[in-house]
């Protein structure tokens, strides 16, 4: 399990010192990587049913997707832009960051246990964003956290759209400790999102509150999310620069940001245009963005997810990219429905919740190498190889509905989960 919690670790802090620091030709962050494939790859070889059920519905977008980053990467070349040289390791590190955490969650433990790091380091970085804001926001009326463990605050607020509902739906241990441990958790999350003020990160958390308040039958989570807002409402009104003031009363540097935008997305676009099929590849994107900025600040980036993928990849990656995240909705979905774990089922729904808002996020900024995101499609992964394993068992349980059994006497090699060990085994049963 410990190898699972370095993973989210990294993925969720990757900006820590210790994280950034480099060992010969890596940083740490790249050596943690490379243990925890080599700990996935070698689960999977002893335990051969960690690798199956995934279905194809889910399998082969990312499949698509990840042959199209790496076909660009390596035949369109990355060039010496700075900013574009690490193309090839952007690719590899988000195909690697899937297939780990794909292959080491393969139990309801597991999964919870990734949660719980989630949400333990999204309350660290949090409150690194509340100790920025509390040391210069006296001397900047408009301060928003920037830089250090937080990193951007548009990407933090992304990224707390993302995981915070899941994070916080999750059963955690039912003790009173365990209770206030959640509650303050989120009371931080939410006062940092407060403090980011990024506005594309309101909208996408209103858009998760709203699916969750459509889908969720249950009283206590309707609850939940009265408490939330209850909290939220009130940072956002108090706060000089939350996003509903940007909205409400943009400044001058706030209505720049947008102007800025809006020239990004056109050049965007016109690269797109003129290569619609394949794109221009990620080094000729950069600059072919920064030469048809004819004013404004230069940007090597669209500022529109999106728009990046059509521009730096044509139809043909930008397709699958939106293929996935509906494939990844819809697998979620199936497993909100099916498995018979009601809290499992929940934090399915909860997953789904964060992908909406997310999805909505991204409009504003470029996050197709964000991490956070590639481990919630490894995780959406992993959740449905269980579901699949346990359905074909036959048997009911934490994990999904009995299936049916079929005709015959015809002995069959199923996978049969431990879910109290989390350890998958082999057993023969006979179905008639």
């Amino acid at each position: 399990m410990w190898i699972l919690y370095l993973v989210v670790a990294v993925t969720f802090v990757p900006y820590h010192p210790l994280f950034m620091a480099s060992f010969g030709p890596f940083s740490v962050a790249k050596y943690c990587g490379m243990v925890a494939l080599v700990v996935g790859v070698v689960r999977a070889m002893v335990r051969p049913i960690a690798i199956s059920g995934c279905s194809w519905r889910l399998k082969a977008p990312f499949m698509v997707y990840a042959t199209v980053l790496l076909l660009s990467s390596v035949f369109r070349g990355t060039g010496a832009n700075s900013l574009e040289a690490s193309g090839l390791t952007k690719s590899v590190s988000i195909i690697s960051t899937c297939v780990m955490v794909y292959l080491l969650i393969d139990s309801a433990e597991r999964f919870r246990g990734s949660v719980r790091a989630a949400l333990c380091c999204l309350t660290v970085v949090s409150l690194y964003a509340i100790k920025q804001w509390v040391a210069y926001h006296n001397l900047f009326a408009d301060f928003r956290g920037w830089g250090g463990l937080s990193g951007d605050p548009n990407y933090y607020a992304a990224v707390v759209v993302l995981w915070s509902p899941v994070a916080m739906i999750t059963k955690q241990p039912s003790s009173l400790l365990g209770w206030l441990f959640r509650f303050a958790c989120g009371l931080a999350i939410f006062f940092a999102f407060a403090t980011a003020g990024s506005r594309g990160g309101l909208a996408g958390l209103v858009a998760s509150g709203v699916f969750l308040l459509i889908t969720h039958r249950q009283v206590k989570h309707t609850l939940g999310a009265l408490a939330t807002l209850t909290v939220l409402v009130p940072m956002l009104l108090i706060m000089p620069n939350s996003p509903l003031r940007r909205l409400t009363d943009p400044t001058i540097s706030d209505q720049s940001a947008v102007t800025n935008r809006t020239l990004f997305w056109r050049a965007a676009t016109g690269t797109f245009l003129d290569n619609p099929i394949i794109g221009v590849g990620d080094q000729r994107f950069a600059e072919e963005l920064w030469e048809r900025q004819k004013a404004g600040r230069g940007e090597h980036f669209a500022h529109n997810t999106y728009l990046e993928m059509l521009g730096r990849y044509g139809l043909a990656g930008g397709i699958p990219f939106v293929w996935l995240l509906v494939a990844v909705f819809s697998s979620l979905g199936r497993a909100a429905r099916r498995l018979g774990d009601k809290e499992l089922a929940n934090a399915a729904r909860a997953m789904q919740a964060g992908v909406v808002g997310y999805a909505l996020c991204i409009v504003f900024v470029t996050a197709w190498w964000q991490m956070t995101l590639w481990l919630m499609i490894g995780t959406a992964m992993a959740m449905d190889r269980i579901l699949a394993n346990e359905a074909s068992s036959g048997r009911g349980g934490p994990f999904g509905d009995s299936a049916p059994a079929s005709g015959g006497r015809k002995a069959l090699r199923v996978a049969v989960l431990d879910t109290k060990r989390g350890i998958p085994l082999l057993a023969r049963k006979r179905n008639g």
